[in-house]
């Protein structure tokens, strides 16, 4: 766990550490800040470990055989190859930094729609003159449904700067001072709603800063709750989840609240009961989530599913149609395993709410769905719409769902004759082990 944190956290606060706009004066972080920083992120004591930025003789040569291809794709067109050559200039691995070229490319690579090349861009800030560019490169990134940046937005709009775009709230206000920002342009209302929205999708800091910046704890416990069923079925470290309902206040609300039928009290205590502080909770979910106040929840269907394996149709279908994404994904399960479970209905019957899921953004279901459309399993064989919802999960972040994405569009483009994009994908997911075959395979 130690190891996913310092893996996790350590690049977003490294990119905050970045985000100093050009011509803006930069300050060394003093050591009590530092301190302060590791504080916050490892409170038993642990320290993150930085980087090791050399690279061992034989991954440089694999790095370079592949890129031979990489720069194959790019000619062909393809937008990731683009993003993937922008982001060798901006290293400095495999080649010496060229951030004007990078800069070019990773361009040409977001305006030819590739997502990963948007989130550089906006972690790239200090390749930009001014505070207009980095915040609209930033604002793109958060509209493509990262969690990370429509808090980055958020916090932009609580405190007026770029260079406040940090992940956590707890350092913001030491790491703005040091950064030597000014604060000003500010509006909250906005900010909350980008909160909610990352809170949702899975971003345990922007729950707590909705509640620091609304007071609104109803809501934010609800936008918590909403986040863990997102995380469960998409990206993150399911080690961080629960972050907001660890906090003493929140669970004094959920302790008073609870026992009154408030709904979303009570699936925030089911939660907790479900997971690993059942002892304390008492571990019994399902209590928390029968009887007609958790009802009026829209999370307690999807909930009911996930810890108590109960699929209330009706609810799922209520919550799906005011837009939770994880409720139609369990409708597509519960038809999936139709036969295993014993219930009516066949897989093609839930086809259509697995597309609702993945129109919805759920990793998983444009994982899933991009399978069925490579096989051409419940659904017409379409291979083009296969890649279009694998890349989209390839390019959406780390994880094991964007690896097994990458995966799956390296054998797509092996099988049809296409090694540049088959090498291509192997390289961006860091499968060096596949790659390292199908190079010598293909003779790169």
């Amino acid at each position: 766990m130690k190891a996913v944190l310092r893996f996790v956290l350590f690049p977003l606060l490294f990119a905050w550490l970045t985000m100093v706009p050009a011509g803006a004066q930069t300050t060394t972080l003093s050591d009590d800040v530092l301190r302060q920083i590791e504080e916050h992120f490892f409170p038993e004591g642990d320290k993150f470990d930085l980087p090791d930025a050399e690279v061992s003789d034989s991954d440089a040569r694999l790095g370079r055989r592949a890129m031979a291809w990489v720069h194959r794709a790019a000619d062909k067109g393809d937008p990731h190859a683009v993003y993937l050559m922008g982001k060798e200039f901006l290293s400095g691995i495999l080649a010496a930094k060229d951030h004007p070229r990078a800069l070019a490319l990773l361009r040409h690579a977001a305006e030819g729609g590739s997502v990963a090349a948007v989130r550089e861009l906006a972690l790239a800030t200090y390749l930009f003159d001014s505070e207009e560019d980095q915040l609209a490169w930033a604002r793109k990134a958060a509209e493509t449904g990262n969690a990370f940046f429509q808090t980055a937005i958020g916090t932009y709009l609580v405190y007026g700067r770029v260079g406040s775009m940090t992940p956590t709230r707890k350092p913001s206000d030491f790491l703005i001072e040091s950064a030597g920002g000014d604060l000003g342009k500010v509006d909250h209302a906005k900010a909350a709603e980008w909160y909610r929205r990352a809170a949702a999708n899975g971003e345990t800091d922007a729950a707590r800063a909705y509640l620091a910046l609304t007071g609104d704890m109803e809501a934010a416990v609800r936008a918590e709750c909403a986040g863990v069923a997102y995380s469960l079925h998409g990206y993150g470290d399911k080690g961080n989840l629960f972050d907001l309902l660890k906090e003493d206040a929140v669970q004094a609300w959920i302790r008073a609240e609870a026992p009154k039928g408030n709904p979303t009290a009570r699936v925030a205590w089911s939660i907790l009961a479900g997971s690993y502080y059942g002892d304390e909770w008492g571990k019994d979910a399902g209590k928390w989530l029968a009887g007609p106040a958790s009802a009026k929840s829209l999370l307690t269907p999807v909930f009911l599913s996930i810890f108590e394996s109960k699929i209330d149709m009706p609810g799922l279908r209520r919550a799906a149609e005011a837009g939770n994404p994880v409720a139609p994904f369990l409708i597509w399960h519960r038809y999936r395993f139709a036969s295993i479970n014993g219930m009516g209905g066949k897989p093609e019957d839930g086809v259509p709410w697995l597309k609702k899921a993945a129109a919805m953004g759920l990793p998983v279901a444009r994982l899933e769905l991009g399978e069925l459309y490579r096989d051409g399993k419940y659904v017409r064989r379409d291979t083009e719409r296969a890649v279009r919802l694998l890349t989209s999960v390839a390019e959406g972040g780390e994880g094991d769902q964007a690896t097994k994405a990458g995966r799956f569009l390296s054998e797509l483009y092996r099988d049809s004759g296409d090694d540049a994009r088959a090498v291509m994908w192997l390289y961006s997911i860091g499968a060096d082990a596949r790659l390292k075959t199908l190079l010598d395979e293909i003779g790169g």
